[in-house]
């Protein structure tokens, strides 16, 4: 599959890697919790689909079965998310949707208990940079 794509966790001192995503798919944009514990993605399994839109995952970093582990927590989207940016606390997560020429930011909760638009409108917003404040 061309469009296939794994994400990895690398022990810095050792070299060392270990697959985190063993589902095929098309996995990427990995962005690590504050606190280092669990990891957000985008991704889409491999399926019998011309498109599927991605979803947002988390899954915990700690070497547990990876498949069983992931799980959605975007709900379905229409669209693909972009740009994943933990909230200080670990709780959630920011990303950008872009729809029919819009691109607006949802949340979603860490623990799977639900997404959301934060933005609605005919603009283009983007979390290219995010301060923490």
């Amino acid at each position: 599959n061309y469009r296939g794509a794994h994400l990895y966790a690398v022990d810095v001192a050792s070299g060392a890697t270990r697959p985190l995503t063993t589902r095929p798919g098309t996995w990427a944009a990995p962005s690590v919790s504050p606190d280092g514990r669990t990891v957000a993605f985008r991704g889409t399994p491999d399926g019998r689909h011309s498109y599927r839109a991605a979803q947002v995952y988390v899954m915990p970093l700690d070497g547990a079965d990876p498949q069983a582990r992931a799980r959605v927590v975007s709900g379905t989207l229409d669209d693909d998310p972009g740009a994943l940016h933990w909230a200080r606390d670990g709780r959630g997560l920011w990303f950008a949707v872009g729809q029919r020429g819009t691109s607006n930011v949802w949340w979603a909760a860490a623990d799977g208990s639900g997404a959301r638009p934060v933005t609605t409108g005919t603009h283009v917003l983007s979390l290219v940079s995010v301060a923490r404040g």
